[in-house]
């Protein structure tokens, strides 16, 4: 097991926590954040009222929330999806919780935290991975950063494909990148095969407008990764990844369809229609919808990401402001709670900013996933359409800055900053950002 001490540190202090919950007020956990599931069937006998039910809340909860967060970002764990690294967790703290006399010892509690984090860590096994490339003509091979790159034959096909197929003969007569990585699922091996190929495109791609002094239009050097992928692993088995993500996928506009569209924009149209509403305020919201379109058509998810952020930023933030991501995450929230009274957690969004900042400050890269890309999808298009109700619902803001000072009400500030404290220190800057516009909002009073 080669898990970092942070995680597993992480995972004792929550079992300690666990075996030392009172369950004598359970309207104390009730009160607070908490989580509240049945127990496993494995774990415990059904009732005539169904499974038993555990509620953990309180501080035992922050310690659950973090631990699943480290647990999902081990590479160890990447065989796993977050659901079954979710689930996992679970059933621990459901057998710490039922056999807490037990486990009061700190010998058993961390024999037992050693032996499930042994049964569900995985160590990476070698994988190769076959990419079909785009735009380019490859009459020999060519060997950048360990990714070899050639026009494939019929040979080619055969001797990656164990038996042949409609897949590997897309194969024949194109150039393909081919390279090998350590993974602990064939997806991941993807993923780090697509990075590891991207970086080696790029090295040729400067070094080919680099090495001549002839100026190259940008239509020479347009060449990518395509769409088909093939990944192998040590035994021989494979499987196979089509993009569809860059596949346009067209299909008619039936009539239902488009009836639920146009009848959606109205109260937009409506919207972009009014005199009295200033430019800048459409324009927002034209800008933002410029960037989800624009997340459509990028073939990675850290441009996607970035590319959505870029739409909260126009939707939510102004030039000034200079801890955006912060501003994203409060403004969210707050916009939420003077439309329907409540709201979801909107601090995924700063965690996901971060990423982001990352991306663009070329710190690093690969940081973004599907799940990345499609939560922050429909945050964006509902905070969107949250956009364009609250204003048709108070007709008398005409501005922006007239709209933060509706949803930035003093007690929906007072509750952020509660909220957002229970994250520690990685929301601090997120509180300093509430502090300055409640101090803004008194000078104003």
């Amino acid at each position: 097991m080669a898990l970092s001490k942070a995680t597993v540190d992480s995972i004792r202090q929550l079992a300690t926590s666990i075996v030392q919950q009172d369950t004598a007020d359970l309207s104390s956990l009730l009160s607070e954040s908490h989580i509240k599931r049945s127990i496993p069937e494995h774990l415990a006998q059904r009732t005539d009222e169904g499974m038993p039910v555990l509620i953990i809340g309180g501080e035992t909860y922050e310690l659950l929330r973090s631990a699943l967060d480290r647990l999902s970002a081990e590479r160890e764990l990447e065989h796993l999806s977050e659901k079954e690294v979710d689930s996992s967790l679970w059933d621990l703290c459901c057998e710490l919780f039922l056999q807490k006399d037990r486990y009061q010892r700190d010998t058993e509690r961390v024999k037992k935290i050693d032996t499930f984090l042994n049964e569900i860590a995985k160590s990476h096994t070698p994988f190769e991975v076959a990419i079909l490339l785009e735009n380019l003509d490859l009459p020999s091979p060519i060997e950048i950063l360990n990714v070899r790159m050639s026009t494939w034959t019929a040979d080619d096909a055969r001797a990656w494909a164990l038996l042949p197929d409609e897949f590997t003969e897309g194969f024949i007569g194109h150039p393909v990148a081919v390279t090998a990585v350590e993974a602990g699922h064939p997806n991941k091996a993807i993923d780090r095969g697509k990075k590891t190929v991207d970086q080696a495109l790029s090295l040729l791609r400067w070094s080919l407008m680099a090495s001549i002094r002839v100026r190259l239009l940008d239509n020479h050097n347009m060449f990518r990764q395509g769409q088909m992928v093939s990944v192998r692993e040590q035994d021989g088995r494979r499987s196979h990844q089509w993009g569809l993500n860059q596949q346009p996928l067209i299909s008619p506009i039936d009539p239902t369809s488009r009836r639920r569209a146009l009848d959606f924009l109205r109260p937009t149209e409506q919207l972009l229609a009014r005199k009295d509403l200033r430019k800048d305020m459409k324009d927002r919201l034209l800008r933002a919808g410029h960037w989800v379109r624009a997340a459509t058509f990028k073939s990675n998810y850290d441009e996607k990401v970035t590319d959505l952020f870029t739409a909260l930023e126009a939707l939510l933030t102004q030039k000034s402001d200079r801890r955006k991501g912060e501003l994203i995450t409060l403004r969210a929230m707050l916009l939420q709670g003077a439309s329907i009274g409540g709201f979801t957690d909107t601090f995924p969004l700063l965690r996901l900013y971060q990423f982001r900042s990352s991306l663009v400050h070329g710190s690093e890269l690969g940081l973004c996933s599907e799940a990345h890309y499609f939560y922050l999808q429909s945050e964006v298009s509902r905070l969107m359409t949250m956009y364009v109700e609250f204003l048709a619902a108070h007709p008398d803001i005409r501005s922006f800055k007239e709209l933060a000072a509706s949803i930035e009400k003093p007690e929906w500030l007072t509750f952020a900053e509660q909220w957002f404290g229970k994250f520690g220190k990685d929301s601090k800057d997120l509180k300093r950002e509430i502090q300055s516009l409640q101090a803004a909002r008194k000078n104003v009073a």
